[in-house]
């Protein structure tokens, strides 16, 4: 387990490469311009599970996820999940040669920063990222515009019925306080609700009070 020691300093800006740090074989991280007030520290971590400990340390505040293999798999989506909940003020950004259709639809759930693609020019990516870190933006490759186009939102599988249910969650009601509502039974809420988590992606119902809170992107 790596060492934290003096590494992090109240002036850094402290950057998580995670995978295969080609971004530090393209020079990249030589292109990035550091702030006056300012110093660009990068960390390596060879795995997800290294990763983690370096989220608990709360000294982070990007991560990279620099993804060459299937970023579709189940365990690069949980520790998104994770990452977003336990820190969600880390900017997240993936960057890959490939979106696939389960993590272009986390964009539709999940305020990650960036998808940026190993397509793009060095340089370009080096500005998205400069505007990501220190300007407050959110940036996306033309890639990503290119296959998020392919695919339906989540949410315009919603039927009017779960829709509104959403709607009542988002606002803090309970299904017993839905039910009586809308005149509809308990049970027929829970339902609802079972199959709006279901389609949108999410398995506990604290990332409902996350999407309330406007840490997951809103669907209507």
């Amino acid at each position: 387990m790596p060492a934290l020691g003096n590494k992090f300093m109240e002036s850094d800006y402290n950057i998580l490469l995670i995978d295969e740090c080609y971004l530090s074989r393209l020079g990249l991280t030589l292109l990035l311009k550091e702030p006056g007030n300012h110093h660009l520290r990068f960390h390596h971590a060879t795995s997800l599970d290294n990763a983690r400990f370096f989220i608990t340390s709360g000294k982070i505040n990007a991560i990279i996820l620099d993804c060459k293999n299937d970023i579709s798999l189940s365990s690069t989506k949980v520790f998104l999940r994770e990452t977003r909940l336990k820190a969600p003020d880390i900017k997240l950004i993936v960057y890959s040669r490939n979106f696939s259709r389960s993590i272009l639809r986390m964009y539709q759930t999940f305020i990650i920063h960036g998808f940026l693609s190993r397509r793009d020019a060095t340089d370009c990516v080096a500005d998205k990222l400069q505007s990501i870190f220190f300007m407050g933006k959110n940036a996306l490759s033309p890639s990503f515009f290119q296959q998020a186009e392919k695919i339906t939102p989540d949410a315009a599988c919603l039927t009017p019925a779960e829709s509104r249910t959403l709607r009542f969650l988002l606002d803090g009601k309970t299904p017993a306080q839905i039910g009586r509502l809308t005149q509809r039974s308990v049970k027929t809420i829970s339902s609802q609700k079972r199959s709006v988590m279901r389609k949108l992606g999410i398995t506990r119902t604290s990332q409902l009070i996350m999407m309330r809170e406007g840490l997951y992107r809103t669907f209507y």
